[in-house]
């Protein structure tokens, strides 16, 4: 799957043992700690209290990460909504998580119509959350970056037809164990293996520089 991670919330005194099943974002931290202890959230804050009562199954829940970029893959979005998620990456991917909670059939050819509505609807938030996003000052972003907030490399792009990360996860794999062996005093054994994902990925940041150093 392409996101399953767990989310525990454990405030002594103030909840009872529990297990809920319902998909949950990360938005919905800020309103569960604002009812912990006892305010009221902003009525402009997106998400939910999660220890309020049962959540609704068919909400829309929104994730995103540009991490793929570092290895010149297609970033990653995904909506669920009731049983459907949609991967935008390359090409889009649409699953049904009721009947096939693995996420290994796309059916975005035979539901075209659903996926192309679920993709423009991942990019009406993107718009949403590019217009309400602030640009801070010179001396904030400088700030920042002396505290390891900023990135001071330039941004990684990826086109559309970058890989889909999922189909290139055997290569992390490889990264990562070569890593492995670097951290443990082997880097003369592990070159060879980064010098083949060095030749296979040319715009791979984060390979290239490995290698390099």
């Amino acid at each position: 799957p392409t996101v399953r991670v767990p989310l525990i919330v454990h405030a002594p005194g103030s909840t009872r043992p529990a297990v809920r099943t319902e998909p949950v974002s990360l938005v919905d931290i800020a309103p569960t700690i604002f009812a912990l202890v006892g305010l009221s959230a902003p009525t402009a804050m997106d998400g939910i209290n999660l220890l309020g009562s049962p959540l609704n199954a068919d909400r829309e829940i929104y994730g995103e990460t540009n991490y793929p970029r570092v290895a010149g893959w297609s970033p990653l979005r995904s909506l669920v909504s009731g049983r459907w998620k949609l991967v935008r990456s390359s090409p889009p991917e649409l699953f049904d998580v009721d009947g096939d909670p693995a996420e290994a059939r796309d059916v975005a050819g035979e539901r075209a119509a659903l996926a192309g509505a679920m993709a423009a609807r991942i990019r009406e938030i993107e718009g949403r959350a590019k217009s309400a996003a602030a640009t801070p000052s010179a001396d904030a972003q400088e700030r920042l970056r002396a505290l390891g907030y900023v990135a001071a490399s330039p941004t990684v792009t990826a086109d559309a037809s970058a890989p889909n990360p999922a189909r290139e996860i055997a290569a992390w794999g490889e990264f990562e164990d070569a890593l492995t062996q670097v951290a443990s005093g082997r880097a003369a054994a592990t070159l060879p293996r980064l010098r083949a994902l060095s030749a296979r990925y040319p715009t791979a940041q984060v390979f290239q520089k490995t290698y390099a150093q």
